[in-house]
């Protein structure tokens, strides 16, 4: 399935130190790691899965350009460079267990939450969100209370809620408990005010360049981590087509049509390849 030989294909395996949806990360010495992208395409936390010939390639690219991008606007990444057509090499990090959302509109799981905002509707502030990496309970929206000691958990949207059950709806509480408690005990306000600064950042600075070409940035999904190296908290994973919601006037260029079921798994193909050749020229 790899490609390769079996001895290839077992050293490889062998050197696995992640594997997600989309992605393996493989460890490569001197404090750096491979990372694979895939030709798997999912949604609904992993309900819905297809395979998309040459979208590894094209995340890469995509991710590739938008690193450099966030390096020359002074945003520490990852990053190294690059290795092949679906592989990166990258520094190895110690990532905080944390999805990082930045939106700039009402759309997707926040008007659940806020369904009296009309659907694209431009947010007063740049809103920054959290939410935990859990499949099997739909990726909660979390809330850090430092002041009370607590982590609270909330429906992130309605068909979270739908799934969960019980009459509840998105926004809900699902669930609290002391944060001291909790696989998030090591998350200091400091570092949150760190993680959101980053965040932030990250989305000005990707935003900006989309703006330059036409394009609207909607809002994106990414991780944080710190370099075991030099203990830097950088940018890391990925940001590609699959991390945030990009339009071109009506035009929707992200994952959400396949999300949607509104294109065909070709049409959402050559989304990618064309976001990838956008981002190539980025100043």
């Amino acid at each position: 399935a790899l490609g390769v030989t079996k001895q290839t294909a077992w050293a490889r395996l062998s050197r696995v130190v992640a594997e997600g949806k989309t992605k393996t990360v493989e460890d490569a010495g001197n404090g750096e790691v491979l990372v694979r992208s895939k030709d798997d395409i999912t949604a609904g936390d992993g309900a819905k899965h297809d395979v998309l010939a040459g979208k590894a390639a094209a995340s890469t690219r995509t991710t590739s350009n938008i690193f450099r991008l966030l390096e020359r606007h002074s945003t520490q990444t990852h990053s190294v460079d690059g290795v092949d057509d679906a592989t990166s090499r990258a520094r190895d990090v110690s990532m905080t267990p944390l999805e990082l959302v930045a939106r700039r509109y009402a759309t997707g799981s926040f008007r659940d939450r806020f369904p009296n905002l009309a659907d694209g509707a431009m947010l007063d502030d740049l809103v920054f969100e959290i939410f935990e990496k859990d499949d099997a309970q739909h990726d909660p929206l979390l809330e850090f209370d430092f002041t009370a000691g607590v982590l609270r958990r909330y429906v992130p949207n309605q068909k979270a809620a739908e799934a969960l059950g019980s009459d509840l709806k998105a926004g809900d509480l699902i669930s609290e408990q002391p944060l001291s408690r909790s696989r998030y005990a090591d998350i200091t306000a400091e570092l949150l005010g760190n993680l959101r600064s980053l965040t932030v950042q990250a989305f000005e600075v990707i935003e900006e360049a989309w703006k330059q070409q036409g394009g609207i940035y909607i809002d994106f999904k990414i991780e944080c981590g710190f370099d075991r190296g030099t203990g830097k908290l950088v940018v890391a994973d990925v940001i590609d087509s699959d991390s945030g919601r990009l339009r071109f006037g009506d035009v929707d260029m992200s994952k959400q049509s396949y999300r949607d079921d509104t294109a065909t798994l070709p049409e959402v193909k050559k989304k990618f390849d064309e976001v990838a050749a956008l981002s190539a020229r980025f100043p």
